[in-house]
Parts: structure tokens; sequence; C-alpha cells
């Protein structure tokens, strides 16, 4: 099959490869990608710097783009303080190409107590160092994986590890068949493997099964920066399955469209990672990324040209480890999904003797959930009520809960649905007094 991803030139091409960065001081580079917690969510307002102490701050969203000093290969590092003083950290390395961007180096943040790490060397049969050889890790749940690669001595260091977590470990590089591991971390531990990479074989790339697509229409962020966070919680409360994944978004702005696929992993000693492919209505799709992502079975599409009324068309393909100059080393292309994007969903009014809420139509979605809570829905907050059990199909609904407390402040979402729920939308966080 013929390689048709958006790559630009042989630097990227040196980044398929897992090669390390080529650039110096008179070069720079940008890394982007999102910090969350452990369980997904996102982390607004962390601190994000690179090694040469260059610094951002997080979205509401928990995305960033930071411009480092410098194209070095280097560790991007994210901590933030909690309200009771706990101090999160996180780590994870980028691979940096000179004057452009390097997208998805997503850093998950857990409490300093329960921080861990891996390391070790690669190999080839004979003994021999592996340089630019890349390591993935990832969590039991997780979307993406924590990475490292080796040095000319085929050493690798990998931080930013949480204790008491399932990891599943690949080895692999470009030319070599994969080696894994499994482990769970204890406090503060360093877990050292000796991974030995065989040569290439025949890869076994079947075409990945059971692939899904859902759309989620989200309000544009606003000023205040615990909007992102209390939307990503309504989505997973509507979804135990949904997790915030990794929205490498390169405006602060970020994009409100996103399409969510999910497939059956694939794994094989000669497996490297998967295709993405796209068509805008039904035509035939073309590649759109790679993603070297080789013990994932998720990915978040969230291109900023992505737009509301629009039918998306998805296939993916499996890449072997003797991609792309390998003959045969792509698979063939998955069952083709389609999703419809929705529009804006806007709040109206909200009344409180009765209570009842008012929102727009027009969004493309025939059912609606309205989700009360009685303190801001951040993380980890669920709602007090919801009509989950009885959608309606208006654009306006009473509530019959139990009674609320006078002089309260309530806070709600309206999530609106279509196509069998595959096409969601969203409206921004609404605040009411109630008043009887």
């Amino acid at each position: 099959m013929k390689q048709t991803f958006r790559l630009v030139g042989a630097a990227m091409l040196m980044l398929l490869a897992g090669c390390g960065g080529v650039g110096g001081a008179g070069s720079n580079a940008t890394v982007s990608g999102r910090v969350t917690d452990e369980d997904g969510l996102p982390i607004r307002g962390a601190l994000v710097r690179s090694n040469d102490g260059l610094t951002t701050r997080t979205t509401t969203n928990g995305a960033y783009v930071l411009a480092t000093g410098s194209a070095q290969d280097q560790n991007i590092y994210a901590s933030y303080t909690a309200d009771n003083g706990t101090v999160y950290t996180g780590q994870n390395f980028a691979i940096l190409i000179p004057d452009q961007q390097t997208i998805s180096v997503n850093i998950v943040v857990a409490p300093e107590s329960l921080s861990a790490s891996f390391s070790g060397y690669v190999k080839d049969l004979d003994g021999n160092a592996i340089k630019g050889a890349k390591i993935f890790a990832i969590g039991a749940g997780a979307f993406s994986s924590l990475t490292a690669v080796t040095n000319s001595s085929g050493k690798f260091a990998m931080r930013g590890a949480i204790a008491g977590i399932a990891y599943q470990l690949n080895a692999g590089a470009p030319g070599y068949s994969n080696d894994f591991a499994n482990y769970t971390l204890t406090a503060h531990e360093d877990k050292f493997f000796d991974f030995v990479l065989g040569d290439i074989g025949t890869p076994n790339l079947p075409a990945p099964s059971d692939l899904s697509a859902i759309s989620w229409t989200s309000p544009a962020v606003t000023r205040d920066a615990r909007i992102g966070g209390a939307l990503e919680q309504v989505k997973r409360e509507f979804d135990p399955k949904y997790k915030a994944k990794s929205k490498t978004r390169l405006s602060p702005l970020g994009n409100p469209i996103e399409v969510q696929l999910e497939w059956t992993p694939l794994q094989g000693n000669n497996f490297l990672g998967y295709g993405i492919y796209r068509a805008t209505g039904s035509g035939a799709t073309s590649g759109v990324d790679y993603w070297r992502e080789p013990l994932g079975g998720a990915y978040l599409d969230s291109d900023t040209n992505l737009t509301s009324f629009t039918n998306y068309t998805y296939q993916i393909t499996a890449l072997g480890t003797g991609y792309p100059d390998f003959t045969g080393s792509e698979g063939a292309k998955s069952t083709a999904v389609a999703v419809d994007t929705l529009g804006d969903l806007q709040l109206l009014s909200v009344s409180t003797a009765p209570l009842k809420w008012i929102w727009s139509g027009g969004s493309g979605a025939v059912d609606y959930v309205v989700y009360l809570y009685d303190r801001f829905p951040g993380p980890g907050v669920t709602s007090l009520w919801n009509n989950g059990t009885a959608r309606t199909q208006n654009t306006q609904l009473t509530y019959n809960g139990a009674a609320l407390v006078e002089g309260k402040t309530y806070y709600y979402v309206v999530l609106g649905l279509s196509n069998g729920d595959d096409s969601r939308t969203l409206s921004t966080v609404g605040s009411f007094v109630y008043s009887n």
C-alpha cells in the first residue's frame, strides 16, 4: 500500500525511524501535548518546562505548546500544586525536529510520593547496543504511553511512571523485532530491564478490528479556567469508557470538534504502530497521521480542520517495524466507520419557580440529558440529578428531583445526542442561585 501520510521532508522520516534530534544551539523546535492526572482528567494551569528552562502553562483542557531553546531531544516536565498542598509531577521524552512541532508529548502527573521509573538497555541478538530504540510503557486504561529513547550505549531512562499501576512495556526499533515486559512499580522504584531485539521477521499485520468512532462538539474554551475540566467530567459521567485523551491542539483556544476512535489493540514482535486514514463523506480515505503507539487502542482526532454538520469516514492500518522501507510493512485498511459531527448547543434561559431549562435547537441532536450539580462539576464530581433514564426530545426540561436548597448556587450542563449516541454535543456550564 502506498504511504500517503502528510509528512514533510527528511526530518519527519527520521522521526518515523525513531532517530534522535539533529538540531543544536542554532536551531529551535516546538513541542505540544496534554497534561492529565492518572484518571485521564486534564490538569489546568500546570507548569510545563523543557530541559533548557523555558516554561509555559497548560490551558483549560490541559493542553500546552512549548517553544524550546534548542532542537535537542529532551525531557519535558510538568508540575502543579493542588489546593491541599500536594505536589504532582510527571515527565515524558520529546524527540525534537529543528523548526518543526513535535506533537502528542503527553504527560501524566501524580503525587511525588508515587513517582517511580524504568531504566535499562536495548541490545541486538549479538549484544550490540541499539541507538535510537524506542521504549513504550502504558498503564492499564491509559490512552498513550510514556516514551524513552536509547542513547549511543543503548541505555534508556524512563521517568514519570506511577507506582501501583500495571505497566506493559514494548521495546522496538525499525528493522528489528520487538521485546516485551510487564511490571507494576512500587513507590520510588527504578526497575531495570535488559531488552533484546531480534532480527526482523515477516510481520503479521491483520487489518485492525472493531473500529468505532464517536464525535464530540464542545463549546470554545472561555476565560474561566475550570470550564474545560467540567466538560471533560460530564463526558466521562455520560460515558464511563471515555477518558480525557491526548488532545494536542495547536491553539490555546482549542478545537471544538473531536472524533474519538477505538479498536481492539494489536500486538506482535514486528508491530510498530498505526496509520490513521480519513475522508470527508463517503469518498476514499487518505492518510492523515502516522501514530507510533504500539500499545494503544484509541486515538483522538482533534484536527482544527474538522467542522460541525459533517460526515467523516475513518479507517486504520497496522504498520510493521520495517515501515516505511520494507514491502508488506503496512497491512490492509480496517473496515470503514463513519460518524457525523453536531453543531453547537446553546443555553437560552433557566427559571427557578419551577426550575426549568431552555436551550437552542438546530444542533442536530435529537435527545437531551440535563446534568445538575450542587458544586462546580470538576474532576471527581458527579451530578446531583440528571434525566439520563428519561431523555427528552424537546428543547426544554422541568426539574422533577428532590427539593433544592434556597439561596444555594447550582450548576448544570446540557448534553445533546444523535445517531445512536455516536454524535454528541455539549453546552457550556450554566449556573443559578435557587429561589423558590
